[in-house]
């Protein structure tokens, strides 16, 4: 089956090199923030990513100065209480940052700029991740007054150590590539002009390997597999 991806105005996909995809978020102008729409299309294109057989394995990044900035304040703030007239069912940032978690193929993050809020999340829920060492980690939200939403907290405590996750939450204060290397948030910090290559070498490792083992191995990462499970491939 062959599946396209061009309809897509606030991400990009293309496939660099067999059996490795490139995710892009393009809203540079927005430092690539959630908006409903840019929520909309990634449910979509994860969707179509997880169909796609030409790709075993997802690299992660953000089209100009940030990887991606958290949700769109704006339209927040200005649709706050009617943000249900803007997302469909199924189709909103929860839902897409379970298909995010759930995808049956590695994912990888190649964080290029600021990742605060949503973006730290979307980081959590890859497999692996290489940022640049001028990149900057955040969750900010006890400074406007309240604590990170949509799982931000949890996915703080799962992926790193408490004391690392409670000064990230309790400070609001954000961390650099370097840093997030050290708490081992991600894998690896390189410099800047590095990072897709660095990131590409990890994708080069993965895509060989064959698609049903790949899935199998998200699987028990994720949740143990029952033996009937097993079987049946799922």
């Amino acid at each position: 089956m062959s599946v396209t991806y061009d309809d897509f105005r606030t991400l990009k996909v293309e496939k660099p090199e067999p059996r490795i995809g490139l995710l892009t978020f393009n809203r540079p102008e927005k430092r690539n923030s959630i908006s409903p729409e840019f929520s909309r299309e990634m449910n979509l294109v994860l969707d179509r990513i997880a169909a796609d057989d030409e790709i075993r394995t997802v690299v992660l990044t953000g089209a100009g100065t940030a990887f991606c900035a958290g949700m769109d304040l704006k339209v927040f703030y200005e649709y706050r209480d009617r943000m249900s007239e803007f997302e469909e069912p199924g189709l909103g940032a929860m839902d897409w940052f379970t298909r995010l978690r759930e995808l049956p193929k590695p994912t990888i993050a190649a964080v290029n700029g600021h990742t605060y809020g949503g973006g730290f999340l979307v980081v959590a829920n890859c497999d692996m991740a290489v940022a640049a060492e001028d990149a900057k980690f955040g969750l900010s939200e006890i400074n406007w007054g309240g604590p990170p939403g949509g799982g931000a907290t949890r996915a703080a405590l799962d992926t790193v150590s408490i004391k690392a996750a409670n000064y990230l939450l309790y400070t609001g204060n954000p961390i650099d590539g370097r840093e997030a290397e050290r708490i081992g948030f991600v894998n690896k910090a390189v410099p800047a002009d590095r990072l897709l290559e660095e990131a590409m070498v990890i994708a080069r490792a993965v895509a060989p390997h064959h698609p049903t083992a790949l899935k199998w191995l998200k699987r028990q990462i994720h949740g143990p597999l029952t033996i009937p499970d097993f079987y049946r491939g799922v």
